[in-house]
């Protein structure tokens, strides 16, 4: 044996009597190890979208060529308003919140999407079916999320482009003693002009369509006492020129919005099991209107403002499979209004309790989960809300899913208070409500994902303003509509390419009358394809939609358009990248939206980006 072997030996031996020692004679005992893994929770009615896969200029209302049943709303440019609508329902029932804080305007009901001005987002979560009614009022959710940051890592965004487009977004983020925090502002101006063709197809300019918005938000992240606090706090002011409809156009008409809100989450976990989830919120909210000449009455003069204080707080524990649930809320409004003619109630008031408690499932072939969310608002009473959910999966690659619940919309301020001339509110109002009940399939293979479903939906009580007499116009509950309809989505991931592609059939309809519900389109597909090297990047996708009817009487009538957008960035270094985007690249002019203002024609917006971290 030579020195070498021998010197192996010797090690081998010296490593084992360390070992020997301490088994030899009394045998080790260890405490029992519990191996803690954590099973991946499937909703198939929870679409995620990636903030990077996102239009920068259009920001949340791009979700509309990601996940199918989702109708946006738009009134004309960057800036103007825009309302998200899921599954032919009208977009006062669509609660969106913004880092878990609903922004949906007590007055109105809906919520302006493009008053959420920063660019560049975390990501945008759309939850619609049965399980939806469990988070509270309204048909479904659109969740959107600040974006997250390395600590060290710094990005400046300059846009600029058609329609006097201009925007300018600053993100960073830094780490002091165990907090994280990232500060974020954006401004952003539109001039908004432009060439439209009007219905008596004579081409026309749009002016008095200018936008400016400025946002800015801090995200403060830290661990203490093995729970998670988040405090978030954002601020948000446009002032906006509202051009009116292309019958009615107006020169005077401005709009000014405010927002302001702090929110504090706290998330945690005891030995393993106990989970629990806490949020607290203030929100303020303001909307002004003034026309100094309108096209028709006297000069208007609106101030409407609202507080807002709510909480909720989720409790569950992990035992096997199991996963009961239980959650309580609260939520206080106090809204003002000014205006210039007298309001039935000028200071409108709502206090909200609610309560939660369920049980969840989880097994390899099968997921079950069932609620019940109690909620009792002032001038409303007590209403419940069943919901339940199960996904089958006989297979890895194969699950089938249904969901079935109740929802509820409680009427907005202006339905029951709103009092101008010939327009009423009506202080009896009922909520709306209705059952919605899905059911689908999802295939999932190495880089391919294929889900489609069915949904239907009876909902009663729907509020439309109406008319009461030859001489007024009042809220007032309808008998009711049917929406039903098929979803089908398709995402291809494969190396340096990615596919989604989705199409939904909808027919919405009142129950009494069997007309068609106002601005809902019967069939719509979209598709965007991506590629992406080290150092390019591109896009290209379209979107067509049917004629639409804008009435509730099928007398005015939109017709089907076509929407092709693409978009391509390019690396330079590690720190650089210039992106460009082009929306209607078709340059159809003549599309008007909901309120019949016209649409704008071509856009095309160029992008410089700039981050310490390196381009992402």
């Amino acid at each position: 044996m030579d020195w070498k072997s021998m010197l192996f030996a010797m090690c081998c031996v010296s490593l084992t009597q360390p070992l020997y020692a301490k088994t030899k004679g009394d045998e080790i005992r260890l405490k029992p190890i519990e191996v803690i893994g954590k099973r991946k929770k499937h909703n198939p009615e929870k679409h995620h979208v990636r903030g990077k896969d996102l239009n920068p200029v259009q920001g949340v209302a791009d979700i509309e060529n990601h996940v199918p049943g989702i109708d946006v709303r738009k009134s004309g440019g960057p800036g103007q308003r825009t309302v998200v609508s899921m599954q032919g329902l009208p977009a006062q029932g669509t609660q969106v919140n913004l880092e878990g804080v609903p922004v949906n305007f007590p007055y109105f009901g809906g919520a302006d999407v493009s008053q959420m001005a920063l660019p560049v987002l975390g990501g945008v979560d759309v939850t619609s079916g049965g399980m939806a009614v469990m988070h509270g009022q309204g048909y479904g959710r659109v969740d959107v999320s600040l974006p997250r940051m390395r600590p060290g890592q710094f990005r400046l965004d300059v846009t600029g482009g058609s329609l006097g487009f201009g925007m300018l977004d600053a993100q960073s983020a830094f780490r002091t003693g165990g907090v994280t925090i990232q500060p974020m502002a954006v401004f952003r101006y539109c001039d908004g002009a432009f060439t439209f063709v009007d219905t008596n197809g004579n081409e026309r300019e749009r002016r008095h369509n200018a936008s400016a918005a400025g946002e800015g938000a801090l995200r403060v992240a830290t661990r203490a006492h093995h729970n998670k606090w988040v405090t978030v706090v954002d601020g948000f002011a446009d002032r906006r020129d509202v051009a009116g409809p292309e019958q009615f156009p107006s020169n005077t008409a401005l709009q000014h919005d405010r927002r302001f809100l702090i929110v504090q989450h706290i998330k945690g976990r005891v030995a393993g099991r106990f989970r629990h989830d806490t949020s607290i919120y203030v929100r303020y909210s303001g909307f002004t209107y003034q026309d100094s000449k309108p096209p028709m009455g006297p000069k208007m003069d609106t101030h409407l403002e609202t507080l807002s204080l709510a909480g909720h707080t989720t409790h569950s524990i992990r035992i096997k499979g199991l996963r009961p649930f239980i959650g309580t809320g609260f939520g206080f409004i106090q809204g003002w209004t000014k205006r210039a003619y007298k309001q039935v109630r000028d200071t409108p008031r709502r206090v909200n309790v609610s309560g939660t408690a369920g049980l969840g499932y989880l097994h390899r072939y099968v997921h079950v989960k069932a609620g019940l969310h109690v909620d009792w608002t002032q001038g409303i009473g007590v209403t419940m809300l069943p919901a339940g959910m199960l996904v089958l999966k006989p297979l890895r690659q194969l699950h089938f899913y249904g969901t079935a619940g109740r929802f509820f919309r409680v009427p907005s301020f202006d339905e029951l208070y709103f009092n101008a001339y010939f327009v009423r509110g009506n202080p009896d109002l009922k909520p709306e409500s209705g059952w919605r009940f899905t059911g689908g399939v999802v295939v999932k293979v190495p880089h391919i994902r294929v889900q489609a479903g069915y949904f239907h939906v009876l909902a009663s009580g729907l509020i439309l303003f109406l008319p009461r007499s030859a001489y007024s116009i009042q809220a007032q509950n309808t008998k009711g509509a049917r929406s039903r309809g098929v979803e089908a989505l398709l995402r291809v991931h494969v190396p340096y390419v990615r596919l989604v592609s989705g199409y939904t059939w909808t027919s919405a309809v009142f129950k009494s009358s069997g007309k068609s519900l106002p601005y809902v389109p019967r069939h719509v597909v979209f598709a965007t394809l991506k590629a992406a090297s080290r150092y390019i990047r591109g896009y290209l996708g379209f979107r067509w939609q049917s004629g639409f009817f804008m009435d509730d009487y099928e007398n005015l009538h939109e017709e089907a358009r076509w929407d092709l957008y693409a978009g391509a960035s390019l690396r330079i270094g590690n720190f650089v990248r210039i992106s460009v985007y082009g929306n209607n690249l078709l340059g159809k002019r003549d599309s008007v939206d909901s309120f019949q203002n016209p649409l704008p024609g071509r856009e095309v917006f160029f992008s410089l980006t700039v981050t310490s971290g390196g381009v992402k």
